[in-house]
């Protein structure tokens, strides 16, 4: 049994600004494989091992934005941070002998763990039909048991790109 639930805000600022911030606590049971699985999982060519021990995940999340938009761009600047107690993730421990060969041996554990990013959004109307995007996002993920980083976490990453949009006149039939 846990508890859920959510409080947020939505402030207007100055010069078309808005500012959202939100703090909600959640949970997560584990799931049949994180606490069953005993084998070679042929998808990713290791071995997993369950644990029925585990408990549920609980989390407390905290995300706050920043948003503009005008006729030329859209902004969007987010924060958050998620505290995760008890989280649940396959650790790498050792490699496993089989009659098939060696496997890398991976076992569901828990840990408590925070994650800490920044997204920002930039959409920028260069003509009519054509606009320029950009996304940011950083993430920091943290076993806080051990003070070490979390594995399988997504990487920073980067996009940019460049979209033209044509007039629907062009594909009418005569």
């Amino acid at each position: 049994n846990n508890i859920t639930g959510s409080a947020g805000v939505v402030l207007n600022l100055a010069n078309g600004w808005e500012l959202r911030s939100n703090l909600g606590t959640a949970w997560r049971a584990p799931h049949i494989n994180e606490l069953f699985s005993e084998g070679l999982h042929h998808g990713s060519a290791a071995i997993e091992e369950g644990a029925d021990d585990l408990i549920s995940e609980k989390a407390v999340k905290w995300i706050s934005s920043l948003e503009k938009s005008t006729t030329r761009y859209r902004l969007d600047l987010s924060a958050y941070y998620n505290l995760i107690n008890d989280y649940i993730y396959l650790r790498p421990e050792d490699v496993a002998l089989t009659i098939r060969g060696a496997f890398p041996l991976f076992r569901y554990t828990q840990t408590d763990a925070h994650f800490i990013g920044v997204d920002a959004d930039l959409t920028y109307s260069l003509a009519d039909n054509l606009e320029w995007t950009n996304r940011l996002s950083l993430i920091r993920a943290t076993d806080r048991e051990n003070d070490s980083p979390l594995i399988n976490i997504p990487t920073n990453r980067l996009e940019s790109g460049l979209t033209f949009k044509f007039k629907e006149s062009i594909f009418k039939e005569p």
